[in-house]
């Protein structure tokens, strides 16, 4: 395919060469809208779902796109909003994962609790057989 700009690659899509298009999308840009992600994310398996996503999202919503922006500006924006709602989907699983490890501390201090008032009730009776009558 000639190397189309943004406007001729809208109006091939908008006249029925819409699978053709997406893919030549897909081609010009996949790498670029990965390294994004991977810059945000950190990590390769992570950036490419959020890549995968992009194109996913794109492909529903091109028959909508204005044009107003260029193809590329728009995945970018995509991309980034996918990794930030990644990170934050992060943040919230780490704060779940906290908690459920300072209930687990407290349990853990609760049955050390119950250990030494066992073992000081057994030392109390032991004390207490030992005394005269």
């Amino acid at each position: 395919m000639v190397e189309l700009d943004d406007k001729q690659l809208l109006e091939l899509y908008r006249t029925g060469k819409a699978e053709q298009i997406f893919n030549e999308m897909v081609r010009r840009y996949h790498s670029r809208i990965y390294w994004v992600a991977r810059r945000m994310v950190k990590s390769h398996e992570d950036a490419d779902d959020i890549a995968q996503e992009v194109f996913v999202r794109a492909h529903s919503a091109l028959k909508d796109f204005r044009g107003e922006a260029n193809i590329y500006t728009w995945l970018y924006r995509i991309a980034v909003n996918l990794s930030i709602n990644h990170l934050r989907k992060q943040k919230v699983r780490k704060l779940v994962d906290i908690s459920d490890y300072l209930n687990f501390l407290s349990k853990d201090a609760e049955q050390d609790k119950n250990v030494m008032r066992d073992e000081n009730t057994t030392l109390i009776e032991s004390a207490i057989q030992t005394l005269p009558e």
